[in-house]
């Protein structure tokens, strides 16, 4: 059997910062790295569950919501995945840098946090998000594409 891609990248040499995790024809997954790999801190799962509920509700409403095909968590608790079809990096770089500014100044309630909506409405912690949010915000404004390979 062959190892999963994500088993090829050194974790040891890996930051916070946005990777392209990998490329399927027009279809690009992207890496939201948070949290450096195994040095912590890592994303409470309150706070990494309220971001994707902000995450997904600024991507939905912004002019590329046709490219983004899916947004969700990472396992490891160290960011998440976007996964988006037909869209430039350079737009996608920008789309991340702007809903991670809107979370990181967000002050309404978080969407989507009803017994209707959500799975675990009890877990969830706005402040730890907004604070994330504003740590990475210096990973993502200034990258380029260049910048979205993985460390070797």
């Amino acid at each position: 059997m062959e190892r999963s891609a994500n088993r090829l990248i050194d974790h040891t040499k890996l930051v916070p910062g946005m990777y392209i995790a990998s490329i399927n024809g027009d279809v690009t997954v992207y890496e939201l790295r948070f949290c450096r790999p195994n040095k912590g801190p890592f994303l409470t799962v309150e706070a990494q569950h309220t971001l994707s509920h902000l995450y997904e509700q600024i991507l939905e409403n912004i002019d590329e919501r046709n490219a983004v095909l899916w947004f969700g968590a990472s396992a490891s608790c160290s960011g998440f995945y976007m996964v988006c079809r037909s869209i430039a990096h350079s737009d996608a770089i920008a789309m991340v840098s702007q809903a991670t500014e809107l979370i990181a100044n967000w002050d309404k309630e978080i969407p989507g946090v009803s017994a209707k909506e959500c799975s675990d409405i009890e877990r969830h912690d706005l402040i730890s998000a907004k604070k994330w949010a504003q740590m990475f915000i210096s990973k993502v404004k200034n990258i380029t594409q260049d910048m979205l390979v993985y460390p070797c």
